[in-house]
């Protein structure tokens, strides 16, 4: 039989995933709708031109490394495939509006169509490469926590995000933006924003550490199964896909 403190503890360890998946999603979206928009970071003696959702995406991987660590590898993708589901809803909403716009607006204007097809163009390549980067990234975390025993989680995290953004980058930008920039052009935002990501994932790093402390000392009735265990992470990777 569960106690009642048990249940508050039970309760209280699935908030804290919820608020991780919710935190994701969210994150996700924003970064989806402000991709079209390059901002200029000063960086020493010279500037990266990066698109502005490349400010916020690294915190996705922190919170999926976090996952990844402490729920294991299966709900870390899980939390990837609740992401992809409201990315969906979200398209689908901004489909809807901009083809059932009023008649006084000229649905031909450039920065609307502009916004459309990179938004339609961002949730093909983002879902492609969310499964594969965070599934990458996730696998990374959780394969080298049992071969480290647990230890060095804040080198752990910044290799496997810097491993995660790479793919993400790679399939995102490259889908997203071939009718609407040259491949140069787009191999300089993929390899700006690879710099700012690499020196945001050191930085993260000693946040995330405290964090997995932190949930080390409360989250104390989920023990995430090893990843030792013969088919463990293909077995899970499909597991995470049923939601109900």
């Amino acid at each position: 039989m569960i106690n009642q403190t048990q249940l508050k503890q039970i309760n209280k360890e699935n908030n804290i995933y919820i608020l991780f998946v919710v935190a994701v999603a969210s994150l996700s979206i924003i970064c989806n709708l402000i991709m079209g928009v390059e901002v200029i970071i000063p960086v020493y003696f010279t500037q990266l031109t990066v698109p502005a959702s490349a400010l916020f995406y690294v915190l996705t991987f922190m919170f999926c490394d976090l996952v990844a660590e402490i729920y294991g590898f299966e709900k870390a993708v899980r939390v990837t495939v609740y992401n992809v589901i409201a990315q969906a809803i979200t398209c689908g909403i901004v489909f809807a509006l901009l083809n059932w716009l009023p008649a006084n607006i000229d649905k031909q204007s450039e920065s609307i169509m502009y916004f459309f097809t990179l938004m339609s163009r961002e949730f093909i390549s983002s879902t492609l490469a969310l499964i594969a980067a965070k599934t990458l990234n996730d696998f990374f975390i959780v394969y080298l926590r049992d071969k480290l025993a647990g230890r060095f989680f804040g080198i752990r995290t910044i290799l496997s995000t810097v491993v995660g953004e790479i793919v993400m980058l790679e399939i995102d930008y490259n889908y997203s933006f071939r009718h609407l920039k040259s491949p140069l052009e787009i191999q300089k935002l993929i390899w700006s924003a690879m710099v700012y990501k690499m020196i945001a994932a050191v930085l993260l790093a000693f946040v995330a550490v405290h964090i997995a402390n932190y949930l080390r000392k409360n989250i104390i009735l989920t023990i995430p199964p090893r990843g030792s265990e013969r088919g463990y992470f293909v077995k899970s990777f499909f597991k995470a896909f049923k939601i109900w």
